[in-house]
C-alpha cells in the first residue's frame, strides 16, 4: 500500500523541505535529508507518519528562553556541553570561523538564546505551515488517488465480465 501514497508522501515532504529553506533553516541540508514517511493502514483509516531528526522538532515549536540549557555567564567548569559544541559547529560551517572565535561566536548565540529563546529569527512552524499552505493540493491528491483507484477496480470488473 505505500507505494500508492508515494505521490502524497513525495508532495508533502517537498513542500516540507521548501518551507524549512524558505525560513532560512538548511545550513548542511541533513534535516531535510532526513525526511521520511511510512503509511499504515490503522482499521477504517490510512495514516501517513512523518519522520526527521528530532532537533526539527525544536525548528518547528521554537524553544522558550528557560529552556535553552545555558546559564550566563557560564560556570566554566571546563565541562563539556553538547549544546555549545553543536553551536561551535554551526559557527564553523556559517561562519568559517577557526575553533577560538567559533567558540566565541557560540558563547555570544547561547546568551542571546537564553535571553529570546531559538530560533533567534522567530521563525517557527515549517511544518504546520507547509502542511496548510499546501491542504487544498494534498486533498486533491488524494481525491485523484482513489478516483483512479475506483476506475481501475471498475474496469477490472468489466473486463473479468467480459471473459
Amino acid at each position: 500500500m505505500n507505494y500508492l501514497f508515494k505521490p502524497i508522501t513525495d508532495f508533502v515532504i517537498i513542500q516540507l523541505a521548501f518551507e524549512l529553506s524558505r525560513q532560512g533553516h538548511n545550513l548542511t541540508g541533513s534535516l531535510i535529508k532526513s525526511f521520511e514517511s511510512k503509511v499504515r493502514d490503522v482499521g477504517d483509516s490510512i495514516v501517513i507518519d512523518f519522520y526527521m531528526d528530532s532537533y526539527g522538532l525544536s525548528l518547528n515549536y521554537g524553544i522558550k528562553p528557560s529552556r535553552i540549557p545555558y546559564t550566563v555567564p557560564p560556570p566554566f567548569r571546563g565541562g563539556t556541553s553538547k549544546y555549545i559544541e553543536g553551536l561551535i559547529r554551526f559557527a564553523k560551517i556559517k561562519f568559517g570561523a577557526d575553533k577560538k572565535r567559533a567558540k566565541q561566536i557560540a558563547f555570544a548565540i547561547a546568551a542571546k538564546h537564553k535571553k529570546f529563546g531559538f530560533p533567534l529569527s522567530g521563525k517557527i512552524g515549517f511544518f504546520d505551515i507547509a502542511l496548510e499552505a499546501n491542504e487544498e493540493q494534498i486533498k486533491e491528491l488524494i481525491s485523484d488517488y482513489y478516483e483512479a483507484t475506483i476506475n481501475l477496480l471498475i474496469n477490472e470488473f468489466i473486463e473479468s465480465l467480459n471473459k
